[in-house]
């Protein structure tokens, strides 16, 4: 039960750089910050690395969408790639759970 349990994580931290890596390539107009601010600093807005962190391991953790918001097809696609990552990966974890148990 360990293995899965290590190979889970393995599996969501790769999950982790491949994403990160993907929202890192992405042109700097595909993200805006959500918070309530003026026009002319969201057209200055450039993601930090950080930010795109911060996004990846958001969405892979399953907690909803953080404070950056996707505003291109592009970057809207590459979310919910990772989304349905993160859902497929969660059906096929507790599936080997619950037959490795029984």
């Amino acid at each position: 039960m360990l293995r899965i349990a290590f190979k889970s994580v393995i599996f969501h931290l790769l999950c982790i750089i491949i994403f990160y890596s993907v929202y890192s390539l992405l042109p700097i107009n595909s993200f805006l910050p959500e918070i309530n601010d003026t026009d002319a600093n969201k057209k200055k807005y450039s993601p930090a690395l950080l930010d795109l962190m911060y996004l990846t391991v958001t969405i892979q953790a399953g907690v909803g969408m953080p404070s950056i918001t996707p505003v291109t097809t592009l970057s809207k696609v590459v979310i919910i790639l990772q989304q349905l990552f993160r859902i497929f990966a969660t059906i096929i974890i507790l599936y080997m759970f619950i037959f490795e148990i029984s």
